[in-house]
């Protein structure tokens, strides 16, 4: 740890001298491994903060504009609608289709009914709580490919976003995001 502060403190001057501006205790040149003090220096590039880049990506200034003096509550019928997140199996993790009488369904189908019933069976008697969640190998792989792939496509979002992506694009890279985080809600 001792050399990496060495190295990154000669780093700093040899930066210095080359440029001739000492940026290196500026607000924000820290973050992320001073990537930001590199781009300052190197790229004569510009600290902004993130709000502002979402804001502009958003457009909330034109969005602002439209509103009227009761502010929100006009824009918030230009929003879509989002509906109710629909239930999910609590065993499968799939959509349960809701039924508009009785009591709300909790499994998908007879089939997720009968080995979650199971599995409370085998669970009885054990130092296991009840709720447990019990996978497979196979399925915690499954598991933990799919979180994977949900961190990866975070990633895209946020290089897209750094790199200033057009809003078609971004909307293509949330869309997968979406599909990719309804998938990882499941667990088998």
């Amino acid at each position: 740890m001792v050399s990496l502060d060495v190295a990154l403190r000669r780093w700093v001057a040899l930066v210095r001298d080359a440029v001739g501006v000492d940026l290196a205790y500026k607000p924000g040149v820290g973050a992320a491994g001073g990537v930001g003090f590199g781009a300052l220096t190197v790229l004569s590039a510009a600290l902004r903060p993130g709000i502002e880049l979402v804001l502009d990506l958003v457009d909330f200034a034109g969005q602002l504009a439209g509103a009227g003096p009761r502010g929100c509550a006009d824009m918030r019928r230009s929003l879509p609608r989002v509906a109710k997140r629909a239930m999910a199996c609590a065993w499968c993790g799939r959509e349960v289709v809701d039924t508009p009488r009785g009591r709300r369904r909790r499994y998908c189908g007879q089939s997720c009914r009968q080995r979650a019933y199971e599995q409370r069976q085998a669970l009885a008697g054990t130092a296991l709580p009840p709720d447990a969640v019990v996978l497979t190998a196979e399925e915690a792989d499954a598991f933990a490919d799919r979180a994977f792939a949900l961190r990866c496509a975070v990633e895209d979002v946020s290089t897209a976003v750094s790199d200033g992506a057009s809003p078609a694009e971004l909307s293509g890279l949330c869309a997968q995001l979406l599909a990719l985080a309804r998938a990882a809600e499941r667990l088998r």
